[in-house]
């Protein structure tokens, strides 16, 4: 199950760092402890995609069995609707979260706060559960929009890095973040 925009981020992602990072050709990198963040900046509009194996949240890779998996699993999704405490965009150009989408083959999408699909999930390979996410802010002064401070490392201790690509009309980079330099600029 993948997130519509975060298909093009992926392509991106894996374009940017001239490495397999897109899942959707087979090629994908699973790393625990790594998380993949496509980062842009259109307009008004600010998206943060992020693709990582579900381990690094729940301590757990697989479709959620028991009734302390699943509630590992809705504790995570709360967690991370919770945009402010995750993300923070440069002050000056006051963005605003404005939608969070899950998805992950293994876990319904109930459990993630999110409307059942119309269409039945494809296989998936069960020993390898990611998770996909993607924040959507709006910024009433994105020129002044220069950077985003990724604090998912305090929210989820599992990550140790987070490759990241950047997209905005003037430029592409990538950084690799960790939890000392967590500040990904342009």
């Amino acid at each position: 199950m993948r997130l519509p925009s975060l298909l093009l981020l992926s392509a991106l992602l894996s374009t940017a760092l001239a490495t397999p990072l897109a899942r959707a050709h087979g090629d994908h990198k699973h790393v625990h402890g790594v998380g993949e963040l496509a980062v842009s900046v259109e307009g008004d509009t600010l998206t943060i995609a992020l693709e990582s194996p579900l381990d690094n949240f729940v301590g757990f890779e697989r479709a959620p069995k028991y009734a302390k998996d699943m509630e590992a699993v809705k504790n995570m999704a709360a967690t991370l609707r919770k945009t402010e405490t995750l993300f923070v965009p440069t002050a000056a150009a006051q963005c605003a979260p404005v939608s969070v989408k899950l998805a992950s083959e293994a876990v319904a999408p109930e459990l993630l706060g999110e409307p059942r699909p119309a269409t039945p999930p494809a296989a998936f390979d069960e020993d390898h559960v990611d998770l996909d996410a993607q924040w959507t802010f709006r910024c009433a002064n994105p020129a002044a929009l220069n950077s985003v401070e990724v604090k998912l490392f305090d929210a989820f201790k599992r990550f140790r890095q987070f490759d990241a690509v950047l997209v905005t009309p003037k430029r592409q980079s990538a950084a690799r973040l960790n939890s000392k330099s967590r500040k990904l600029s342009w």
